[in-house]
């Protein structure tokens, strides 16, 4: 079966790419795509670069994060969606704009009856830039922690993501005399449109950071290379300041809570602990039990492969 898929070239043209179909193998939704959305600042932005100074050698770019369609054909293991049903797909390398696309069924959501496709194919946008929103709040809640007034928190905050943002659009303008850009991480070669690494995913610009579903996957890499990457002190530390704390601070919020539930009255009465309130301190004590658990196997596994890392060297 083939399909098309729209991709950029290396003189910054659009156009239409004929190849094989995906498997749709287990874990997968095949989507026959009834309408996309394109992203005139993620997915375009670095067409100016390219038609400023094109690399007639670079092969064409499938790009695309979001469509909308019908279920065709659904892999081993799917049991959400079913043959003939209306879907919305996020992702990018899954969600292509192409007439045929196989998405995860976690990247995948049922379109209600009142959407047509193209105005599903443009929700997921609207949720990432709803996060982007909180994510600014956020910052603006936090500069008026230190003590600023609401105005200068606000234009402090929208001056660091147009920092940010002007520092991105200088990488993409930023012309290397003809030499390819790697990757920091791997050193595979980088096109002027990459933001994460096309070998090994790894975030290799600033919208990577602060693209709201870009940041997802910075911070995902960003724990999963604590935990399994090759150990280094700088990180250990980190990670023993910031969870540490919490296994000392364990015992004695593991403590008042055993006190309430054992033998606690009420102020002034001397009365017993409503029920209700004794199930709470139970839920609350294996809330205590899970955190530490995890704190301590995350810290466990990090310190034990750095020792082991610092006597063998693998």
């Amino acid at each position: 079966m083939k399909r098309t898929v729209a991709a950029i070239d290396g003189r910054g043209r659009g156009l239409c790419v004929t190849e094989e179909a995906p498997e749709v193998g287990a874990g997968l939704v095949g989507v026959q795509v009834a309408a996309s959305l394109i992203s005139p600042g993620t997915e375009l932005g670095g067409v100016p670069a390219l038609r400023a100074k094109p690399d007639p050698d670079r092969p064409p770019r499938l790009f695309g994060y979001a469509n909308a369609g019908v279920v065709v054909r659904v892999g081993a293991g799917v049991q959400r969606f079913v043959p003939g049903q209306r879907v919305a797909c996020m992702g990018a390398g899954y969600a292509l704009h192409t007439d045929f696309a196989c998405v995860p069924q976690n990247l995948c959501v049922a379109i209600p009856d009142q959407l047509d496709y193209a105005e599903a194919a443009a929700a997921h946008l609207a949720g990432a830039m709803a996060e982007f929103g909180i994510q600014r709040r956020q910052m603006v809640r936090r500069l008026r922690a230190l003590g600023l007034s609401p105005r200068g928190a606000a234009r402090l905050a929208r001056g660091a993501w147009r920092s940010l943002r002007d520092r991105q659009k200088a990488e993409h303008e930023r012309q290397f005399d003809g030499a390819t850009p790697i990757c920091p991480h791997c050193l595979g070669p980088l096109g002027p449109l990459d933001h994460f690494c096309p070998k090994c995913c790894g975030p290799v610009s600033a919208h990577a950071s602060i693209d709201p579903l870009g940041r997802i996957y910075s911070t995902g890499r960003a724990y999963r290379e604590a935990m399994s990457a090759k150990p280094r002190l700088v990180v250990l530390l980190g990670v023993w300041l910031i969870f540490g704390p919490s296994l000392v601070l364990f015992p004695l919020a593991l403590y008042d809570q055993v006190r309430m539930v054992v033998h606690v009255r009420l102020v002034g009465l001397g009365d017993a602990v409503p029920s209700s309130d004794v199930l709470s301190g139970f839920l609350q004590s294996a809330l205590l039990w899970c955190w530490m658990l995890l704190i301590s196997g995350i810290l466990w596994k990090m310190t034990a492969r750095w020792i082991r890392f610092r006597r063998t060297g693998a």
